[in-house]
């Protein structure tokens, strides 16, 4: 379990790992739904009731216990990637300038360039003045960590 304290500032190295930390979840999602899938091909193609089938049968066991065990150290790992989500976005969320966490989204989660980022806020701001915005904001953050 990660022990994030949600009260410290949110950090540069916190937001660059967004997309990653979205991919890591979704290929773990997607594992876990393939792995589902082989338990249920095997299970479903077990004959039920045929003699001498024991050798077999230790066999499809022994794969549908690997299975489990891989489910179960994926889920391990996906609830430790999904709290330090979590925990991140907590800290988005209780930024009390309502364009920062917006540029964060945008920049760090969509992979916006700062044009685009500019671009969806719809303000007359440049492309220029987003990033300097974030960048003065992302200062603030950084001295508060060092008190």
């Amino acid at each position: 379990m990660l022990t994030s304290n949600l009260t410290n500032p949110l950090t540069l190295k916190e937001l660059e790992r967004l997309p990653y930390l979205k991919k890591v979840i979704d290929n773990s999602m997607s594992k876990l739904l393939e792995l589902e899938d082989q338990k249920t091909a095997i299970r479903s193609s077990i004959p039920s009731g045929m003699p001498g089938g024991g050798n077999q049968q230790r066999g499809i066991d022994d794969f549908l216990v690997s299975i489990l065990e891989q489910q179960e150290q994926i889920e391990k790992e996906l609830q430790e990637f999904r709290e330090e989500w979590n925990n991140t976005h907590k800290k988005i969320s209780r930024i009390q300038n309502l364009r920062i966490p917006l540029i964060i989204l945008y920049r760090f989660e969509n992979h916006l360039t700062w044009q685009q980022v500019s671009d969806r806020l719809g303000e007359r701001d440049s492309e220029y003045a987003i990033k300097s915005a974030f960048r003065r904001w992302m200062n603030r953050q950084e001295a508060l960590s060092q008190m």
